[in-house]
């Protein structure tokens, strides 16, 4: 049980960079981001706050030359008052349970629309409904996380929510993938951090490294891999030194973008290793620069402190993912792969604490509502905003996904979960 103390709303519009335009020189004038803070009081008598946020934009929910632009001021005062309508109905009552509370953000978001769109003459589109709650929820989760030391998806998943969960799992993913979901077991990841380190190539010789190792005391090193059966021979040998001579010294592996796929670095450097040191795992901390299209955007700064895999748009199987877990690494994702694909990988990283992020993206109906669903499931660590920001700055849009916008929640049902 909880009870929503207090919320608030702040509004940032953001300036576009020189030369970004919508398409063929239409340029998208407005975009704001909206900030939502709430204050949370739960039975042990904490108070917590915390917020989350998303851009509104006047051409997002209803592209003008689609619709006319005659609603363009409407598209964010949609937003604004619907601000105040939420605010209005949740500030001050108790909830009994998370899910009550989402059940009671979309119905609340349902009757504003409802009144918005008589009072105003205003035809609204599906997904401005789940853009306006979808703060809402981030947020409250985030205030969870913080006052019992866990997610809100890992106790959804395990506590006596689950039955309730499950139903909402199901509109999205179906009851298969969501029943093996659900059935994941519980297995918590400690987090590592990766400092500076000495950096050596493989050219040098095992005499030179063991030599380094024992002078300079070094606990972490960094070797560079290639797809090589020699990187492969020398790093067992460098294992085999340090089991024998320094006990306790990590490897931090930079593979220099030599690998262009996941499933290579897999076949050609993960097995041959762990084919001969089983515990391989035991002596490294993460790798660096995978595969050949690494992020490079501000979002990958996020996760500098965790060792992260980037998975091509081929890889990123559960199978692999549970591999990934196991080793504790972070994972990028591209969003240019079937919604309920990603929604699933998204949803399994982070119910097992594994740093999550995405690349790519297109902007395109799966896309947004991956960014939906991405948003929530990571309790915004690399939520809406990021990810929406990524969007704005590196998409290039088209006609074509624009006139996508109006249907993107194709199903009727999405479902913000934590």
């Amino acid at each position: 049980m909880f009870k929503i103390v207090d919320a608030c709303v702040s509004y940032h519009e953001i300036p576009f960079k020189n030369g970004f335009t919508l398409s063929k020189g239409r340029e998208l004038l407005k975009i704001r981001l909206r900030n939502i803070t709430l204050t949370v009081s739960f039975l042990n008598g904490q108070n917590i706050t915390s917020d989350a946020s998303i851009f509104d934009s006047d051409l997002w929910a209803k592209p003008p030359h689609v619709y006319g632009d005659g609603d363009r001021e409407k598209n964010l005062s949609y937003f604004s008052h619907g601000v105040e309508y939420i605010f209005s109905k949740i500030v001050g009552r108790v909830f009994s349970d998370p899910i009550e509370y989402e059940v009671e953000l979309i119905s609340l978001a349902n009757a504003f629309d409802n009144e918005f769109c008589t009072n105003y003459g205003y035809l609204s589109s599906e997904i401005m409904r789940y853009m306006l709650i979808s703060p809402f929820s981030v947020s409250f989760s985030v205030c969870y996380k913080k006052n019992v030391g866990r997610t809100l998806l890992s106790d959804l998943l395990l506590g006596e929510l689950k039955e309730k969960y499950f139903p909402f799992l199901s509109r999205i993913f179906g009851s298969d993938e969501s029943r093996e979901l659900i059935d994941f077991n519980v297995e918590s990841n400690e987090r590592l951090s990766v400092p500076l380190l000495n950096t050596m190539d493989l050219s040098v010789s095992l005499v030179e490294i063991k030599r380094t190792l024992k002078e300079q005391s070094i606990r972490q090193l960094k070797i560079k891999i290639d797809p090589s059966g020699s990187s492969v021979e020398k790093l067992v040998n460098i294992i085999s030194i340090i089991d024998s001579d320094f006990p306790g010294v990590k490897l931090y592996l930079d593979a220099n973008q030599s690998f262009s796929t996941y499933e290579q670095f897999w076949e050609m450097f993960l097995t041959p290793v762990m084919n001969q040191v089983p515990n391989f795992n035991d002596y490294v901390l993460g790798y660096e620069e995978v595969i050949s299209s690494p992020l490079t955007s501000e979002i990958d700064k996020r996760l500098v402190s965790n060792p992260t895999i980037y998975l091509d748009e081929n890889a990123g199987s559960l199978e692999s993912l549970n591999k990934i877990r196991e080793m504790g690494y972070g994972i990028a994702l591209k969003s240019t792969r079937p919604l309920g694909v990603l929604a699933i990988q998204i949803v399994y990283c982070q119910y097992h604490g594994i740093d999550t992020c995405i690349q790519d993206l297109t902007f395109s109906g799966n896309t947004l509502k991956s960014n939906l669903l991405l948003s929530t499931y990571t309790n915004t660590s690399i939520g809406i905003e990021s990810n929406f920001g990524y969007l704005v700055e590196n998409t290039e849009y088209t006609d074509v996904s624009l006139c996508e916008w109006n249907n993107i929640v194709s199903s009727g049902d999405v479902f913000l979960a934590y």
